[in-house]
Order: structure tokens, then sequence, then C-alpha cells
């Protein structure tokens, strides 16, 4: 296992800080959810995704969105597209971008004539009409997003949105 030269104190609770350089290169953000482990005497911290465990769960949502609303729609951790009606983009990485519209916890719809439109994940080509972007949020913290967009003439209106927003905020609750 690889050393960083970073040594901690841990405190009279148990807690140790892990560092900032550390938390930016594995997208470690307040409210992550870390697994701790042993593997070979050594104590192991691996991220987890409370939305990742409801892949199944997240494609069903995916189906029934784009079937109501008549657009693509992906679900996503803070990391990574989990599920999504465009298979070819399930488990690629999402942009900076998407990650702090998400961490903002609140829910945008932008129109290609009134704003400027994300890109989604790395090596994003696509030209978008319209975009829904909805946080999923747990007592309090950004755990994902479900995304809507369009790249035909669908423009995303605000009760799309709405019906959006209350699966997110069921998965939120699972």
């Amino acid at each position: 296992m690889e050393e960083s030269g970073i040594v901690r104190r841990v405190d009279e609770l148990g807690r140790i800080v892990i560092p900032k350089e550390i938390r930016k290169a594995f997208r470690i953000y307040e409210g992550s959810f870390l697994s701790v482990g042993v593997s070979n005497g050594q104590i192991v911290l691996s991220k987890y995704s409370k939305v990742g465990s409801l892949k199944e769960y997240a494609m069903s949502i995916c189906e029934v969105l784009s079937n109501m609303l008549d657009c693509s729609v992906f679900v996503c951790d803070l990391e990574n597209v989990i599920a999504s009606t465009k298979k070819s983009i399930n488990g690629k990485s999402i942009t900076e971008s998407l990650i702090n519209n998400l961490l903002n916890k609140k829910c945008y719809i932008l129109q290609k004539n009134e704003s400027m439109m994300l890109s989604f994940y790395k090596e994003d080509v696509s030209i978008y009409v319209s975009q829904g972007i909805l946080p999923i949020i747990t007592e309090g913290d950004v755990i994902g997003g479900i995304v809507l967009y369009s790249v035909t003439e669908k423009y995303l209106t605000l009760e799309d949105l709405k019906v959006a927003q209350a699966l997110a905020k069921l998965m939120g609750e699972l």
C-alpha cells in the first residue's frame, strides 16, 4: 500500500482528519460516505456510494422518467453515472461542473437559448437543448442526482422537474 508521508493524530473520539489533498484527489466531499474495513492487518477506507447500492431502483427511475417526460435520464452518485437510459454512459465519471451544481442543493433547468449548458461526463460532446439537474439528498447531504436532458426539440418544463424532484426525494429517503 502506498504511503503519503502524512501523519495524523487520532482524537479522543477516535476521529482523524483526511488531508485536503487526498480528499480532493479522491473526490471526498463533506457528507461523503466511507466504508471502514480491515485487510491484511491494515485499516482500509473505501468510498461508499449509497446511490450505487440502489442501482436497480435507479434504472427503473430512469426508464419511468424517460417514458413519462419524453427525454433522456441518468442517475449518478458524486462520481459516476450509476444508471442511464443511454447505456453507453453508464459508469462514466461526471464532471466537476455537474458535481458543483448538485452540491448547491438546488434544482436547475437549463435551456439552450437561456443559459450555458453543462457537460455531464468526460468526453461529453452532446449538444443539449434542455437539461434538468436534481440533487438526491439524504440527511441534509447530497449523495447524487437525477439528470434529465434532451438533444431534440423537447424543452423540459417546471412540471417535468417537479415529477423528477419527487423521485429524487424518494431516493434520498431509501
